[in-house]
Protein backbone atom coordinates (compact mmCIF):
# COMPACT_ATOMS: atom_id res chain seq x y z
CA UNK A 1 0.00 0.00 0.00
CA UNK A 2 1.73 3.37 -0.89
CA UNK A 3 2.29 6.35 1.75
CA UNK A 4 -0.94 8.07 0.28
CA UNK A 5 -3.58 5.18 0.67
CA UNK A 6 -2.17 5.02 4.04
CA UNK A 7 -2.86 8.50 5.30
CA UNK A 8 -6.10 8.83 3.21
CA UNK A 9 -7.43 5.18 4.00
CA UNK A 10 -5.49 3.89 6.42
CA UNK A 11 -6.85 1.00 8.89
CA UNK A 12 -9.74 -0.30 6.00
CA UNK A 13 -9.24 -3.19 3.74
CA UNK A 14 -6.35 -2.04 1.17
CA UNK A 15 -8.32 -3.44 -1.90
CA UNK A 16 -11.11 -1.03 -0.72
CA UNK A 17 -10.45 2.40 -2.61
CA UNK A 18 -10.13 0.44 -5.52
CA UNK A 19 -13.32 -1.52 -5.70
CA UNK A 20 -14.81 2.35 -5.02
CA UNK A 21 -13.03 4.15 -7.62
CA UNK A 22 -13.47 1.21 -10.08
CA UNK A 23 -17.64 1.66 -9.52
CA UNK A 24 -17.30 5.34 -10.40
CA UNK A 25 -15.55 4.71 -13.40
CA UNK A 26 -17.95 2.04 -14.26
CA UNK A 27 -20.76 4.24 -13.79
CA UNK A 28 -19.08 7.32 -15.05
CA UNK A 29 -18.68 5.20 -18.38
CA UNK A 30 -22.89 3.83 -18.37
CA UNK A 31 -23.80 7.47 -17.46
CA UNK A 32 -21.77 8.91 -20.45
CA UNK A 33 -23.15 6.15 -22.79
CA UNK A 34 -27.29 7.18 -21.81
CA UNK A 35 -26.30 10.43 -22.79
CA UNK A 36 -24.59 10.07 -25.45
CA UNK A 37 -27.63 8.13 -26.89
CA UNK A 38 -30.09 10.82 -25.96
CA UNK A 39 -28.31 13.45 -27.68
CA UNK A 40 -28.05 11.09 -31.30
CA UNK A 41 -31.52 10.46 -30.73
CA UNK A 42 -32.63 14.36 -30.28
CA UNK A 43 -30.34 15.03 -33.43
CA UNK A 44 -32.16 12.36 -35.35
CA UNK A 45 -35.71 13.88 -34.34
CA UNK A 46 -34.22 17.58 -35.54
CA UNK A 47 -33.85 18.33 -31.65
CA UNK A 48 -31.37 20.35 -30.42
CA UNK A 49 -30.14 18.24 -27.41
CA UNK A 50 -30.38 19.98 -24.13
CA UNK A 51 -27.69 22.26 -22.31
CA UNK A 52 -27.56 19.82 -19.21
CA UNK A 53 -27.37 17.04 -21.15
CA UNK A 54 -24.63 18.17 -23.23
CA UNK A 55 -22.59 19.41 -19.47
CA UNK A 56 -23.16 15.74 -17.81
CA UNK A 57 -21.82 13.90 -20.67
CA UNK A 58 -18.97 15.87 -20.76
CA UNK A 59 -18.68 15.44 -17.12
CA UNK A 60 -19.27 11.81 -17.05
CA UNK A 61 -16.61 11.62 -20.20
CA UNK A 62 -13.93 13.11 -17.70
CA UNK A 63 -14.70 10.56 -14.89
CA UNK A 64 -14.64 7.62 -16.67
CA UNK A 65 -10.37 8.21 -16.93
CA UNK A 66 -9.95 10.02 -14.39
CA UNK A 67 -11.85 7.20 -11.71
CA UNK A 68 -9.71 4.59 -13.66
CA UNK A 69 -6.45 5.93 -13.05
CA UNK A 70 -6.88 6.40 -9.70
CA UNK A 71 -8.25 2.55 -9.19
CA UNK A 72 -5.06 1.83 -10.59
CA UNK A 73 -3.41 4.47 -8.80
CA UNK A 74 -4.70 2.79 -4.93
CA UNK A 75 -4.75 -0.72 -6.02
CA UNK A 76 -2.56 -2.55 -3.62
CA UNK A 77 1.29 -4.18 -5.22
CA UNK A 78 0.41 -7.51 -6.34
CA UNK A 79 2.93 -9.64 -4.08
CA UNK A 80 4.01 -12.74 -5.42
CA UNK A 81 3.73 -15.89 -3.79
CA UNK A 82 6.52 -17.33 -2.18
CA UNK A 83 8.89 -20.23 -3.77
CA UNK A 84 7.83 -23.75 -2.68
CA UNK A 85 10.79 -24.55 0.46
CA UNK A 86 12.80 -27.47 -0.46
CA UNK A 87 12.05 -30.85 1.85
CA UNK A 88 14.53 -31.42 4.45
CA UNK A 89 15.45 -34.38 6.32
CA UNK A 90 15.88 -33.58 10.24
CA UNK A 91 18.89 -35.68 10.87
CA UNK A 92 19.89 -37.70 14.19
CA UNK A 93 21.87 -35.63 16.65
CA UNK A 94 22.06 -38.52 19.46
CA UNK A 95 25.19 -38.34 21.18
CA UNK A 96 26.34 -34.87 19.42
CA UNK A 97 27.47 -31.41 21.31
CA UNK A 98 23.88 -29.58 21.28
CA UNK A 99 26.73 -26.12 20.91
CA UNK A 100 27.85 -27.60 17.88
CA UNK A 101 24.68 -28.85 16.45
CA UNK A 102 23.18 -25.63 17.52
CA UNK A 103 25.96 -23.54 15.31
CA UNK A 104 25.84 -26.36 12.54
CA UNK A 105 22.49 -26.21 11.80
CA UNK A 106 21.88 -22.89 11.87
CA UNK A 107 19.23 -21.37 9.71
CA UNK A 108 18.01 -25.05 9.28
CA UNK A 109 16.96 -26.54 12.59
CA UNK A 110 15.76 -24.58 15.55
CA UNK A 111 17.32 -26.05 18.20
CA UNK A 112 16.12 -26.08 21.62
CA UNK A 113 17.27 -27.36 25.06
CA UNK A 114 14.19 -29.24 26.56
CA UNK A 115 15.17 -30.56 29.68
CA UNK A 116 18.88 -31.90 31.20
CA UNK A 117 19.41 -35.40 32.57
CA UNK A 118 22.70 -37.30 34.04
CA UNK A 119 23.68 -40.24 32.11
CA UNK A 120 26.58 -42.40 32.10
CA UNK A 121 26.52 -42.83 28.46
CA UNK A 122 26.44 -39.67 27.01
CA UNK A 123 28.95 -36.79 27.98
CA UNK A 124 28.04 -33.42 29.10
CA UNK A 125 26.31 -31.57 26.80
CA UNK A 126 25.66 -33.88 24.38
CA UNK A 127 22.43 -34.95 23.13
CA UNK A 128 20.42 -38.02 23.93
CA UNK A 129 16.98 -38.09 22.96
CA UNK A 130 15.42 -35.47 20.41
CA UNK A 131 12.03 -34.67 19.10
CA UNK A 132 10.84 -35.34 16.42
CA UNK A 133 13.20 -37.65 15.76
CA UNK A 134 15.55 -38.64 12.91
CA UNK A 135 14.28 -38.75 9.51
CA UNK A 136 11.25 -36.46 9.57
CA UNK A 137 10.62 -34.93 6.42
CA UNK A 138 9.73 -31.35 7.05
CA UNK A 139 9.36 -28.52 4.22
CA UNK A 140 8.82 -26.10 6.74
CA UNK A 141 11.97 -23.41 7.47
CA UNK A 142 13.98 -24.03 10.36
CA UNK A 143 11.58 -26.60 12.59
CA UNK A 144 11.90 -26.51 15.61
CA UNK A 145 13.57 -29.64 17.07
CA UNK A 146 13.45 -30.25 21.25
CA UNK A 147 16.17 -31.71 22.42
CA UNK A 148 17.31 -33.73 25.89
CA UNK A 149 20.83 -32.62 27.17
CA UNK A 150 22.72 -34.70 29.42
CA UNK A 151 24.42 -33.16 32.24
CA UNK A 152 27.03 -36.22 32.24
CA UNK A 153 27.81 -38.88 34.91
CA UNK A 154 26.35 -37.75 38.46
CA UNK A 155 28.90 -38.02 40.45
CA UNK A 156 29.00 -38.19 44.57
CA UNK A 157 31.54 -37.99 46.94
CA UNK A 158 32.62 -41.47 48.31
CA UNK A 159 31.94 -41.17 52.02
CA UNK A 160 34.46 -42.04 54.43
CA UNK A 161 33.37 -45.80 56.14
CA UNK A 162 37.47 -46.64 57.53
CA UNK A 163 37.03 -48.11 60.88
CA UNK A 164 33.33 -48.80 60.62
CA UNK A 165 32.13 -52.72 60.86
CA UNK A 166 31.20 -53.62 57.56
CA UNK A 167 27.37 -54.15 57.24
CA UNK A 168 27.19 -50.64 58.25
CA UNK A 169 29.66 -49.58 55.17
CA UNK A 170 27.85 -51.39 53.13
CA UNK A 171 24.08 -50.43 54.04
CA UNK A 172 25.15 -46.87 54.17
CA UNK A 173 27.32 -47.17 50.74
CA UNK A 174 24.52 -48.66 49.10
CA UNK A 175 22.59 -45.46 48.63
CA UNK A 176 24.58 -44.31 45.76
CA UNK A 177 26.75 -47.40 45.01
CA UNK A 178 27.38 -50.80 44.26
CA UNK A 179 29.72 -52.38 46.77
CA UNK A 180 32.01 -55.08 46.20
CA UNK A 181 34.50 -57.05 48.76
CA UNK A 182 37.96 -56.78 46.82
CA UNK A 183 39.80 -58.82 49.68
CA UNK A 184 40.81 -59.65 53.34
CA UNK A 185 43.61 -58.49 54.82
CA UNK A 186 45.39 -59.27 58.34
CA UNK A 187 45.49 -56.04 60.15
CA UNK A 188 46.96 -55.07 63.79
CA UNK A 189 45.22 -52.22 63.39
CA UNK A 190 41.58 -53.47 63.01
CA UNK A 191 39.43 -56.13 63.91
CA UNK A 192 38.14 -58.51 62.04
CA UNK A 193 34.92 -57.27 59.87
CA UNK A 194 36.06 -53.73 59.65
CA UNK A 195 36.55 -51.70 56.18
CA UNK A 196 40.61 -51.47 55.92
CA UNK A 197 40.34 -49.00 52.97
CA UNK A 198 37.93 -48.36 49.75
CA UNK A 199 38.64 -48.12 45.94
CA UNK A 200 38.18 -45.13 44.71
CA UNK A 201 38.85 -43.56 48.14
CA UNK A 202 37.31 -41.62 50.76
CA UNK A 203 36.52 -38.24 49.67
CA UNK A 204 36.82 -38.56 45.95
CA UNK A 205 34.17 -38.24 43.29
CA UNK A 206 32.58 -40.70 42.20
CA UNK A 207 29.98 -41.87 39.40
CA UNK A 208 26.50 -42.09 40.95
CA UNK A 209 25.95 -46.11 40.43
CA UNK A 210 29.51 -47.28 40.28
CA UNK A 211 30.96 -50.08 41.98
CA UNK A 212 33.51 -49.20 44.98
CA UNK A 213 35.65 -51.90 46.88
CA UNK A 214 36.05 -52.80 49.86
CA UNK A 215 39.29 -54.28 51.62
CA UNK A 216 38.08 -55.74 54.89
CA UNK A 217 40.41 -57.14 58.08
CA UNK A 218 40.50 -60.36 59.00
CA UNK A 219 41.95 -59.19 61.90
CA UNK A 220 45.54 -59.89 63.96
CA UNK A 221 47.23 -62.12 61.88
CA UNK A 222 48.54 -63.34 65.73
CA UNK A 223 44.99 -64.00 66.17
CA UNK A 224 44.16 -66.49 63.44
CA UNK A 225 44.36 -69.63 64.62
CA UNK A 226 44.79 -71.53 61.46
CA UNK A 227 47.40 -68.91 60.81
CA UNK A 228 49.01 -70.47 64.14
CA UNK A 229 48.35 -74.01 63.12
CA UNK A 230 50.53 -73.46 60.23
CA UNK A 231 53.33 -71.97 61.72
CA UNK A 232 53.44 -74.48 64.11
CA UNK A 233 53.90 -77.28 61.40
CA UNK A 234 56.39 -75.63 59.91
Amino acid sequence: MSTLTRVLFGGIDPHLPTIIFAIIAAAAFIRTIVLVTRMITAKKENRKPAKRVKIAACVSSVLVPVMTVLAFRFAPPVVPPPPPLSEFTIPDLTGLDYYECKAEYDGYLNLMGESMEYSSEYPEYTIIRQYPPSGKVTSRGAPEVRCVISKGPRMVTVPNVIGLDLEFAENYCKENFIVEIESEEYSDEYPAGIVISTSPERGEKFEYGGVIKFVVSKGSESDDPEKGAADNDD
